[in-house]
């Protein structure tokens, strides 16, 4: 099995190995979509099995998942993560795993994910986080909170459509005013916020989270439980607290109507026009590993 090295050095932390120490083949990015043009190009050339680490953040990891899949390599790649950004989830959902293991991933349009997708309020966040993560010492998690508070101060709701496909074969369809909506495939997003307590890679589902407008002191009282993964109780319903204003779903498959701007494993994407979404789950679609089982 060959070993690729697909290096971000803008990156959070910056901090990579020198290519000359590691085994096999080093690439490092040079601008934005990089990734997904090396590796789609290098993967679609041969029928060899790679060993992909990612060094970077979600945003890195998201670029090497894309370029893997659009390849047609997802059955022929293990993908380990190598957590040098300043924002790395998918990292963290690995944590306490070994060996390697099928996972999904999230596709959506002609793109992929492989952590989650959001809009609204989080997507703001996200927007937010990135400007302050410019600033030193503030990374990871209290970059996060103080994106949240933020984007809290101009709290906006957004007019959304949603359809989507429950794991029982059942449709439904929601339509209002919505302050986010999360479709996620891992547990842990937005520096280490456990939005999606239930959640398993490997389960052929995704968790949809869709929050209601509230106002700002409801939000406060309820985020601690959301960033603890409490909103959810053993069972997987929604806490008795949060019962009228979150809606939890586990779905194959959503589309997604109304949203100007979106991230997707923390990239974020937007147009004046809008954005239509539609995404599902594409089960066992990779093989993963935690980067420490080398």
């Amino acid at each position: 099995m060959k070993k690729l090295h697909i290096m971000n050095p803008a990156a959070g932390r910056g901090a990579l190995p020198d290519p000359s120490s590691l085994e096999g083949e080093a690439y490092i990015t040079k601008a934005p979509g990089d990734a997904v043009r090396f590796l789609r190009e290098r993967l679609s050339s041969d029928e060899d099995e790679y060993r992909v680490f990612a060094y970077g953040g979600d945003g890195t990891l998201n670029e090497v998942v894309t370029g893997i899949m659009l390849a047609g390599a997802g059955r022929r790649c293990i993908l380990s993560p190598v957590p040098t950004g300043s924002g790395n989830d998918f990292a963290h959902v690995l944590d306490g795993t070994c060996g390697i293991f099928d996972c999904d991933v999230i596709k959506y349009n002609e793109r992929y994910a492989i952590n989650e997708i959001n809009t609204g309020f989080d997507t703001g966040v996200v927007v937010r986080t990135n400007d302050i993560k410019r600033f030193p010492l503030i990374k990871g998690t209290a970059a996060y909170i103080l994106g949240v508070v933020g984007e809290l101060i101009q709290k906006k709701a957004s007019e959304l459509k949603l359809t989507l496909l429950g794991v029982d074969g059942k449709e439904e369809t929601f339509e209002g005013k919505y302050l986010l909506c999360l479709l996620s495939n891992g547990s842990f997003y937005g520096g280490g916020f456990k939005a999606a307590p239930t959640a398993d890679i490997s389960d052929g589902a995704l968790d949809l989270f869709l929050a209601s407008d509230m106002s700002r002191t409801r939000f406060l009282g309820l985020v601690g439980k959301y960033r603890a993964g409490e909103h959810l109780t053993k069972d997987g319903a929604v806490i008795q607290k949060a019962a009228d204003v979150l809606i939890y779903r586990r779905c194959v498959s959503l589309r997604l109507e109304g949203m100007k701007r979106f991230s997707a494993d923390g990239e974020v994407y937007g147009a004046d026009e809008g954005y239509v979404i539609e995404a599902s789950v594409v089960p066992s679609a990779l093989r993963v590993a935690p980067a420490r089982e080398d």
